[in-house]
């Protein structure tokens, strides 16, 4: 290797081997201090006073001067190099390539380094052996730029302000902690995909609305990806639309302004790596998007609520089969009341089966909310004691899953459909309130113990819907319909015989024998206070079994169910168990069924 001084000041390098060299290497700097508009084929502006015509290989530096103002190049023609350098070696000063000439990136590993400040290019960037940037600078690429190969970022930040910013490569690499951020306003939708590698941080930077990205190849490597709002505005987006994605790295969204940042994967396979979610007043978001995809499964990924705010899983997807499926617990990593929401258009069986519970401390509170028109099911044992809010669409608990353990004292507001569809017992002693439907389903027990002012209807296809005296469904019309070989039952818990259980209406429809109502005495029966109380009409279409159990009763009369409205002629069918005896209807204009008890 030799050094010498090249012509106008330049340094040239020239690299031998066995002999002979095989590339010559020149570095061409930049001296112009004043700022301003200069050009290129100023003499005065170079060191040595010669106007340099670099080759492949070749550094043009103009990154060693301390600039008095920002600075705007005029190139004159267009320019080869393989490394081109900006900066400013003291101040704020920034650099601005004009538009109108290329710049030709050539040798080995072209390279852009903005060392501090930023550097705009809003000319086209040619070549074919692809752009590094380096340094921690910020680097604009806003010409329509016909590069080819990959794109690799090893620091700073990229603006990628026109859709045609990286080129025609492939891929974009971060391979360090570097920022990629799009132009106000240009929603661009790039060809190439994106690596993050492992070790590496790429953060996107989408700070309002107007900030949109979207990446049509395959998301891959195993570094941290960091999508990253701003308190200033609503949030942004990042759409990574490949249904081949292999990204087995962390996701991280935060979302702290005035709407969600979404984060959209058409597919992601499963890692022991976690998704990462947190916002302010709206969610850090993460979307399963529409279009061509692949169902997510996550069985070892973890969903984590991390930082003050909340997070969001959703499913956009139109087909049904290509559903989200969570088996893993959530994790909630810090202190604060947070809200977890399930949301998106689609109808499949997506599943949350993991357990959803309170975060660490005694105020972290997890509070559910089930949004959008789509479906979600809660399996695992749930132990959250916020409140539970559907806005729309379905929840259902199915499997074996719960709420609260089993034992759920918190509210329910439900304005769309709740689907108890669980083989597990579960009390919930809060209200259920909203326009919402409720669908008992599944051979669990459904116990409800408050007063719930819900005025949706209530259906009961298999298993047990038991009200506990004192409280009610009070305006929903209440329907008992089994499927056939199943059995249905409306229950009536009697802990205090001074108190009823009321429902708007009452309805059965008997497929077989199996409709129920069930009476469960705890406590001796009132002889004058009917544990049911249907205000408007009973109708039955196939009547149903009445069951009689609990403390045995003494002989006597015993009032079970008063109507409000219409009351139907036909008798049930008894079982007292532990006793004998018959029902009846009587009481004014025969609209209370009474049990004639002989005694046990």
């Amino acid at each position: 290797m030799r050094w010498g001084a090249g012509m106008g000041g330049a340094v040239a390098i020239a690299l031998a081997l066995g002999g002979g060299a095989i590339q010559a290497q020149t570095t061409y700097t930049w001296t112009q201090t004043a700022g301003g508009t200069q050009n290129w084929d100023t003499a005065e502006n170079w060191s040595g006073g010669a106007i340099p015509d670099p080759a492949a290989g070749d550094t043009v530096d103009f990154g060693a001067v301390n600039l008095a103002a920002n600075a705007t190049l005029v190139l004159g023609a267009d320019r080869t190099a393989e490394v081109w350098k900006f900066g400013d070696t003291s101040g704020a000063q920034t650099w601005t390539v004009s538009a109108g000439n290329r710049i030709v990136l050539a040798g080995t590993t072209p390279t852009i380094h903005v060392a501090q400040n930023s550097a705009t290019l809003n000319n086209v960037l040619d070549g074919v052996a692809g752009l590094a940037k380096t340094g921690a600078g910020t680097l604009t690429l806003s010409g329509n730029n016909t590069y080819g190969g990959d794109t690799t970022i090893q620091a700073g930040t990229v603006n990628a302000a026109h859709v045609t910013a990286f080129g025609t490569g492939t891929n974009v690499t971060v391979a360090g902690s570097a920022t990629i951020a799009p132009g106000y306003g240009l929603y661009p939708v790039l060809a190439q995909g994106l690596t993050v590698n492992s070790g590496a941080t790429a953060t996107i930077s989408l700070p309002t609305q107007y900030y949109r990205m979207t990446f049509t190849g395959p998301l891959a490597g195993g570094g941290i990806l960091y999508a990253l709002g701003s308190p200033g505005g609503a949030g942004g987006a990042l759409s990574l639309t490949n249904a081949n994605n292999t990204f087995t790295g962390t996701i991280q969204n935060y979302s702290p302004g005035n709407g969600s940042l979404v984060l959209t994967v058409n597919s992601l396979p499963d890692s022991t790596n976690r998704i990462r979610l947190n916002g302010g007043a709206y969610p850090g978001l993460l979307a399963l998007g529409a279009g061509l995809a692949k169902p997510l499964l996550f069985e070892s990924r973890q969903i984590e609520l991390y930082g003050s705010g909340g997070g969001c899983i959703q499913n956009n997807n139109a087909a049904a089969a290509n559903t989200i499926s969570i088996r893993t617990d959530l994790l909630v990593s810090t202190n604060g009341n947070k809200k977890f929401t399930l949301g998106g258009s689609n109808t499949g069986t997506n599943t949350f089966a993991g357990a959803i519970t309170n975060g660490p401390g005694t105020n972290a509170v997890i509070s559910l909310a089930k949004a959008d028109a789509g479906r979600w099911i809660l399996s695992g044992t749930n132990t959250y004691s916020g409140a539970t809010t559907i806005s729309g669409g379905t929840l259902e608990i199915g499997g074996a899953g719960v709420l609260g353990g089993g034992i759920y004292a918190g509210n329910v507001t439900n304005n769309a459909t709740l689907r108890w569809n669980s083989s597990a017992d579960q009390t919930l002693s809060g209200a259920i309130v909203g326009t919402g439907v409720l669908i008992k389903e599944n051979d669990g027990t459904l116990t409800l113990a408050g007063t719930n002012s819900y005025s949706g209807a209530t259906t009961i296809r298999s298993g047990a819907l038991v009200g506990v005296t004192g409280g009610g469904c009070v305006n929903s019309a209440v329907t008992v319909t089994n499927a056939p070989d199943s059995v249905a039952a409306l229950g009536i818990r009697v802990t205090d015989g001074a108190l009823q259980w009321s429902c708007a209406s009452l309805a059965f429809r008997t497929n077989g024998v199996g409709a129920q109502l069930r009476f469960q005495f705890d406590v001796e029966p009132s002889g004058t206070l009917a544990p049911l109380s249907v205000t408007g009409n009973l109708t039955f279409s196939g009547a149903p079994e009445v069951v009689v159990q609990g403390v045995a009763l003494p002989g006597g009369l015993y009032p079970l169910v008063v109507v409000g409205g219409a009351a139907p002629a036909e008798v049930p069918t008894l079982n007292a168990q532990g006793a004998g005896g018959a029902l009846f209807w009587g009481g004014p204009d025969n609209k209370t069924l009474l049990l004639l008890n002989s005694g046990g």
